[in-house]
């Protein structure tokens, strides 16, 4: 071709997306400016979709606003009643523009255990004795995994775990119908697995299997038709 050719014919061009998920996972440290000016960015260049981990972005947001690893700057004003407005003008947002909305991930495990998935990698807490039955046992012993619940990992061997934990996330669903992909991931950690006698017999990836086949049965018998 010549330059010329540019200029004097026409050039159609048809483009098809060689996948239907094009977006993005939320991370890092970021305002809320920051994450709608990426948000209203998406769709100009093709994207389709955008990923708010956990409950709310309160991870993300906090270390912006509070500065977690910039000791030059001074911590700004910050609260969950900020981060819940902020989350939920991020989700008009997220609709407004048609983007596909994916949300939480990691978290449930922790949810499980009395902990709410929006504070993300908190940790220095411990658990109750009535709820470590729930926690996988490791070296003999049933504690928060690192002191931090999303790091913690359950024993899925026990179906109480399954039963409450698929509870919450149909639950969640229920209230939340705006999210199109609701991610159930399990803890956010390794080499912290279930080693009790029971857990020793199966697979983790069988139990994962298992507790989404319940999870699937829940939904589908609530008429929910989220993903």
């Amino acid at each position: 071709l010549r330059f010329e050719d540019f200029l004097d014919k026409e050039l159609s061009i048809d483009e098809t997306a060689s996948y239907y998920h094009r977006g993005v996972c939320i991370e890092g440290a970021d305002s809320f400016e920051n994450i709608l000016d990426f948000i209203d960015w998406l769709p100009k260049i093709g994207m389709n979709s955008f990923f708010i981990q956990f409950e709310n972005p309160y991870s993300f947001l906090k270390r912006w606003y509070e500065h977690e690893f910039n000791p030059y700057l001074n911590k700004e004003k910050f609260s969950n009643e900020l981060v819940q407005e902020l989350s939920d003008r991020l989700d008009k947002e997220l609709q407004k523009r048609g983007l596909i909305h994916h949300r939480v991930g990691h978290g449930w495990t922790g949810e499980v255990l009395g902990y709410s998935s929006k504070f993300g990698w908190e940790s220095g807490l411990s658990i109750s004795e009535e709820k470590k039955p729930y926690v996988a046992e490791i070296n003999g012993k049933r504690e928060l995994f690192n002191t931090a619940p999303i790091l913690t990992s359950l024993d899925f061997s026990n179906p109480d775990v399954a039963d409450k934990m698929v509870e919450i996330i149909k639950d969640y669903a229920k209230k939340r119908p705006d999210v199109n992909y609701l991610h159930v991931w399990l803890s956010d950690a390794r080499n912290n697995i279930c080693e009790c006698e029971n857990c020793r017999q199966e697979l983790v990836s069988d139990q994962y299997i298992r507790i989404l086949n319940q999870l699937d049965r829940a939904l589908t018998s609530e008429g929910l038709d989220t993903k």
